[in-house]
Parts: C-alpha cells; structure tokens; sequence
C-alpha cells in the first residue's frame, strides 16, 4: 500500500478532543487523523496544546495559556470566529511556519475548515508547488470554501445532495448542461466510531430531538408531531433565540446539553430520533448517530436524507403530518439490527477509511500520470455501498421451523463419520428441497457412500472463494514455515463459515443434528453435553474451542488478515463466524457486532462465559445464523472423538434429546445404516 503524509490542521478556536461531540469540524480531524494513521500513513496534526489525537506527530500551534487568555475557560462557549483577529491571524502564521519546516514535496495538507484555514496556505511559501490541498468533509457553503482562484484545491463533500447544491450555485449552465465537472471532486460520507455509540433493541416510550433547537433544524415539527400523537418529546441540546415557544408544549421534556454518553444513552433509547430538517441539510449527523444505535430515524425528505435513511427500513422520510405521524405510528415496525447494520457497514470510521485512502492514492497520482496512471493499490470497490437484506431476523422460539429450511452442509474433515451420516439422513426427512453436501474429497466412508446418490455432492475447490484465496495464501511468504496443515484446515474453516453465511447452510455443520436448538442442554447438565447420558462420561468429556481459528493463532490471525485486504471491505460488511468463546470476545472487542453467526464450542473450559453468553442469548439470537456445535467433545483420557462413540448401539440404548429426535425421525433400519 502507498504510504502517504498528510498535514492536518485543527481548529483555532477548540482542542482536537474526543469528548467535545458538538463541533463537528473538531471530530472530523479527530477521526481522520486517526484512520490515516491506522492505514500506515504519516500524519502530522497541527492544534492547541492540550489536543489529543492519534498521528505520527502532534505539533502544537497555540499554548494551552494563550488559548485561554483568549476565549477564557470555557472556551467551549466562549470561542469565536473571526478569522482575522489577532488570535486567528497568530495561529495561522504559527501553524504556517510549523507545516513549512515540516513539509516536503508530494505531502497532502489537509484543510477542514475550508476558508478558516486560507489563512494558513497563505503564509507558506510555493505551498501549490509542494503539496496537494484538500478541503475533505464539505458540508458548508461555496462562500466558506477556499478561494480557488488562488488555489487549486481538491474537495471532498459529505453527501451528493451537498455536492450537487454547491456545483450548481458555482457553475452557469450552458447550453443546459454544467460547463466542467471536476473529476477530483468527490463525496464522502461522514463517519464515525460504532463504539461510541449503545445499540438496543428494547426502546422506551419517547421520542427524542438531539441537536440545535431551532426552527430550520425541525425541532417546532417534531414538537407538532408529537403533540399531535400524543407522545412524549425529550429534547437534548442547546435552545437557540426563537426556541422559547417551545416551553408551550406540554409532552416536552428539556434535558439541555448534554454528554457523549448520554446523547448514546437517550439516543439507543428512543423509540425514534427525529431530524425534521427544514433547510437542505448537507449530512444532519444526528441521523446516522441515532441509527448507530439501532434506533429508527424520522426526517424531512430533501437534503442529505434520501442518502442516510432508507425509507422503510431504517426510518421515514416525511413531508406533511399525516405522513409524519404514520411514521411515529410505524416505527416499531422496524427492526434495529438491520438499522444498526445499516449505519456502521456505510459510515463506520472502519468502513470510510478504505475510501479515503483510495480517494488521495486518485490524487497522489497526479504527481505521477495522473488520470492515465494504472495504480497497483487501485480500490474498485471503494464507492460500494452495503444494504440490508430483506432476511428476516427469527426470534428464538421461530428458530426451529427456520433450520428446516437450509439446505446446505459443510463437510472439510478427513474422515465421514456416523453421526454426519445421522444428521443428513435428518435432514432429508425434514427439509423441503435437495440436500447439497460441499467436501474436500470423495469420502470411502460406508456412510457416505450411502447418502451420495441421494444428496448433492459439491467440491469445496469449485467454491469461489477457495479459486480466489488457496493457492495465493497457501504459498504467502509471510506464511513460510507454518503448517501446511494449519494453513489449509484455516482456509477450510473459512470457507465453511464463507459458504453458511452466503448459501445458507446446516445450523452447526454435520457435527451436529441440525433441527434443535438444544440450548437446554445448558440448564439440564452444564458438564454433559449429550444430556442424560451414563454418569461416568461427566468426568471424561469435554467441549473444546473448536477448529483452529482462535485469536491467539498467529497462522490464523494472518490468513484472516490477508483474506481482508484480498476482499477489500471491512470485516463487518460481511457474514463471518468464529469457532470458540474466545474468537466470538475477540470479535466484541474488535467492534463486530454484526455478526451472524454464534461460536461453536461454546461449552469449552470458559463455562462462566458460556454460561454469561447465553444468559445474553435473547439479545444474540436475532443475529444468528448458526448455532453451537455440541457433540465435537472428546474424550479426555483416551483423546477418542465423541463422534466415534455415537454408534447404533448408543442411540438405542440412550435417552437423551439427541437420540430420542433421532430415534423419532429414523427407522431402526436406517440408524443401523440399512437404506
């Protein structure tokens, strides 16, 4: 990947910080100094003493002293904008001088602040001979925009709604048409960090307006709309002059400024944010924020709403009353996991990031061949956008009759034992439609060799996604001297994992039975993972953490990261799974909370997170799309596989949940292996 540096100028009038949430210009250096920086690139953030930010270096601009002297202690309330007094005309000249002994030819500088930061380009000397200048972020006027009649800037704007506006207020028509359309001027959304937000999916009885309390923001709409809904308002946020009517309203309850945490806190409670904008709005953030934390969104429709909420599925987009109280009416409708996935898989700082790199390797190319360069790092993919599917989420109790429908088993083992053999002649007896089997190899296996004429039998290597990644991983440099063994069975499991989540598939593969949610087994005997079986395999059996995807598996960390920067999206915009209680922490942690699929082998040594990941499982369940394997244990003295003991002779004399479904789906004859 090319390795770029960026020069990146804060705010004059505040510190680069987290927690001031208000400024949308300070989270904006804040995160993209933070995504370039985590991409590998150089990046030089010029700000107030105090900032904190993630780059190479933080170089500081204003002391902490004078930039109290200047706006007092509260500077959050306090600070100005006038960018020609004393204080502005000194931190340009600073922060001009700073970036000079800083910067060198092909750098990028990177101004948020658009004609807030003209000031500085004008104090560095041949600044358009060194480095590229780029307005990212635009969501304000062409008046507020650099000169480009003493710059050549390249601009990134937050929406195409935005884009559009500024185009057309800055272009004549002729002829009908614009004179020049500006290829290096493009749009990226705004973006933010998932894990500053709390997702939910129970909502309490109010609605809630977050943000400015004003006329054009919509605030007197949702204050209208409620009333005549006759539902409560919380409204949050800072009253602005011609607000004051607002006390009127008897369903308003005012809870002023608040914190990052509580905005997350009352905004993943909501049953619906309203963002009722009556301006054209170039992004309205709250509108993602809120659907960040699963929570509906209820807009005007114009702006930038027809690109951040989808009608119907994320939120409504209204116009008149009737049409906003059929969305007050209709929210509870909507399902906040698909709004959640909606919000972090298009504006997750995870996911912009890629397209901001792609973005300044088009313009880092200008020093080069410019549009005629063929780049080695070229993203095709960095416009695409993730939709939800029209899949709908089964609750626990639906779970059962939504198994019978899967039609796909996954095979990657050595050897088809019995139990494999059970389950699919389960299958055949309750699943609608053909039986598709994907293996690695054409199984001498007597039990195979009785199912293969009356199932699909597919070859794993025909899936795309092994043509695509075996042969390239396998021989990876970086992976010489691990195991070819290891390499291979990781492949495999991401295959297996690759092909449930996109072909559908068995609920736990054929180490399984593949039409119980048999969760109860948990409750029933948390050592025995078989149920009422003979006392002495209490001592003995044991659930592992499953195959050898762990987080602590560099082969396997490895292969998964090459997979990723192969796939070229984050690892969110896709269904993937993991095989452990450790794996499915480490996916947490990392932020991936849509995941699809629960772990397998959950019932390893870590029974209290097992016992804690199911006591959540209500909350788990309407993401999954398979469930644990339990009958992969193994016998802790002899090391025998549990699956080499489920004989016919076992099933027989047994009484448990798995034997009894099976001995109520299967003759004897056909658990005997006679069809």
């Amino acid at each position: 990947m090319k390795r770029m540096r960026f020069h990146v100028l804060g705010m004059p009038h505040t510190k680069t910080i987290d927690w001031w949430g208000t400024c949308a210009y300070t989270q904006k250096v804040l995160k993209l100094c933070s995504m370039l920086h985590s991409l590998g690139h150089e990046v030089f953030h010029y700000g107030t003493q105090g900032s904190q930010v993630e780059c190479t270096k933080h170089i500081t601009v204003m002391s902490s002293k004078k930039h109290k002297a200047n706006f007092g202690d509260d500077w959050k309330k306090n600070h100005t904008f006038d960018i020609v007094d004393k204080y502005h005309t000194e931190w340009y000249t600073r922060a001009a001088k700073a970036i000079d002994e800083n910067l060198e030819v092909q750098d990028f500088i990177l101004c948020m602040w658009g004609l807030g930061h003209q000031g500085v380009l004008d104090r560095i000397p041949n600044v358009q001979g060194k480095a590229l200048i780029v307005e990212p972020g635009i969501g304000y006027g062409i008046e507020s925009q650099i000169d480009k009649k003493l710059y050549r800037t390249f601009r990134v704007f937050e929406s195409y709604s935005w884009y559009s506006y500024c185009l057309g207020r800055e272009e004549p028509l002729t002829m009908g048409c614009f004179t020049t359309v500006p290829t290096y001027d493009v749009v990226i959304p705004n973006y933010w960090n998932p894990e500053d937000f709390i997702y939910s999916d129970k909502k309490e009885d109010y609605y809630l307006f977050f943000g400015r309390c004003s006329e054009e923001k919509g605030t007197f709409v949702a204050a209208e709309v409620c009333k005549h809904a006759n539902v409560k308002l919380v409204v949050a946020g800072q009253t602005q002059k011609g607000a004051e009517p607002l006390k009127n309203y008897k369903n308003i309850e005012f809870v002023g400024f608040v914190s990052n945490e509580k905005r997350a806190e009352l905004m993943s409670k909501a049953k619906a944010v309203f963002t009722a904008s009556q301006f054209h709005e170039p992004f309205g953030g709250v509108a993602v924020e809120a659907q960040m934390c699963g929570t509906p969104v209820i807009s005007s429709d114009w702006g930038v709403f027809n690109e951040t909420v989808l009608h119907g599925k994320t939120g409504y987009r209204c116009r008149t009353l009737d049409q906003y109280l059929y969305a007050v009416n209709n929210v509870d409708k909507l399902k906040p996991e698909i709004i959640r996935s909606w919000a972090e898989s298009n504006f997750s700082t995870k996911r912009i990031a890629p397209m901001y790199h792609e973005y300044f390797s088009m313009l880092h190319s200008l020093w080069d061949k410019g549009w005629y360069d063929i780049r080695e790092d070229l993203n095709g993919e960095w416009l695409a956008k993730s939709y939800p599917s029209d899949i709908t989420f089964i609750s626990r109790k639906d779970l059962h009759d939504k198994l019978m429908s899967f039609q796909n088993f996954i095979s990657t083992g050595e050897d088809f034992p019995y139990n494999y053999y059970l389950n699919i002649m389960s299958a055949l007896k309750t699943q609608n439609g053909p039986i598709n089997l994907w293996t690695v190899k054409d199984y001498e296996s007597e039990y195979y060799q009785l199912l293969k004429n009356k199932i699909n039998v597919i070859d794993v290597k025909e899936h795309p996604i092994y043509k695509i990644f075996y042969q390239e991983i396998i021989n990876a440099p970086i992976l010489e001297g691990a195991s070819k063994h290891d390499i291979a069975v990781c492949i495999f499991d991401y295959l297996s994992w690759g092909i449930r989540a996109r072909e559908g598939g068995s609920w736990s593969g054929l180490g399984s039975l593949c039409l119980e949610d048999r969760t109860d087994l948990i409750e029933e005997d948390k050592d025995c993972i078989i149920g009422k079986c003979p006392p002495e395999w209490k001592e003995n059996f044991f659930s592992p953490c499953g195959s050898i995807w762990k987080p602590n598996s560099l082969t396997a960390r490895t292969i998964f990261n090459i997979i990723q920067e192969k796939i070229k999206q984050p690892a969110s915009e896709y269904e993937w799974g993991c095989l452990g209680i450790n794996a499915f922490n480490e996916g947490i942690k990392n932020n991936m909370d849509n995941i699809k699929v629960l772990p397998h082998g959950v019932l390893s040594a870590h029974h209290d997170d097992a016992n804690h990941l199911f006591d959540e499982v209500d909350s788990l369940y309407p993401k999954a799309r398979v469930l644990p394997l339990y009958t992969t244990a193994y016998n802790k003295i002899n090391k025998i596989p549990l699956s080499k003991l489920i004989t016919p002779e076992w099933i027989e004399k047994t009484d448990s949940l798995y034997t009894n479904t099976i001995k109520k789906l299967l003759t004897k004859e056909e658990i005997n292996g006679k069809i």
